[in-house]
């Protein structure tokens, strides 16, 4: 008992504890803390010097991670038969016991997908609204401080935040969505996002 108490309290020393988001927000993890020869720099200002002009914004219709995709290019028939093909691999790689194919393999991929991933995200949340209270308002940098403390606190690795100007609606951000149904990503001057029958 006495070096569980003392294993905990170590522990408790260690692991940060935060009484507020004002202090969550303060810790070093709210900062991204670079290599002391990595430059900041805008994001349309790479090292690499670029023909802005040659850019365009890709489709991205044709994406191989859907059915219709596949038999458009290959043939219902042929796309059928391949993905029986690799159904029957999978089904056959979990048996055997295939390294990176075993049920716990498969277990922990499929968790991955448990939760729907959708353009809206979640369907509903508590909101200041529904708790009677204002929104809260903050500088830019309080809340990318705030954002990336959160992020990184549910377990994400790194979090960047860049403003969308027109070179990056038009250059960088794909025109469709990968989804079959396709859906056009449109910017509008709106208070809230939201997903049309034709348009994200």
């Amino acid at each position: 008992v006495g070096l569980a108490g003392a294993g905990l309290g170590a522990s408790a020393a260690i692991s940060p504890v935060f009484h507020d988001v004002d202090e969550f927000m303060s810790s070093p993890t709210a900062e991204w803390k670079r290599p002391w020869y990595v430059k900041n720099r805008e994001l349309e200002d790479p090292t690499v010097e670029l023909d802005w002009s040659l850019m365009y914004r890709s489709d991205g219709i044709w994406t191989g991670q859907n059915n219709p995709t596949q038999d458009f290019f290959l043939g219902a028939e042929e796309g059928a038969k391949r993905r029986a093909a690799a159904a029957a691999y999978s089904a056959n790689a979990v048996k055997t016991n295939q390294s990176g194919m075993t049920l716990r393999d498969r277990a922990l991929s499929s968790g991955n997908y448990v939760y729907p991933i959708t353009f809206m995200g979640p369907a509903s949340s508590t909101t200041p609204e529904s708790l009677g209270v204002p929104k809260w308002q903050g500088t830019p940098e309080e809340n990318s401080k705030m954002i990336r403390a959160a992020m990184i606190h549910f377990g994400a690795a790194q979090v960047g935040m860049a403003e969308i100007t027109d070179r990056v609606k038009t250059k960088l951000v794909r025109e469709y969505d990968k989804d079959f149904t396709h859906k056009k990503y449109m910017f509008e001057d709106v208070p809230k996002g939201y997903e049309g029958t034709d348009k994200l």
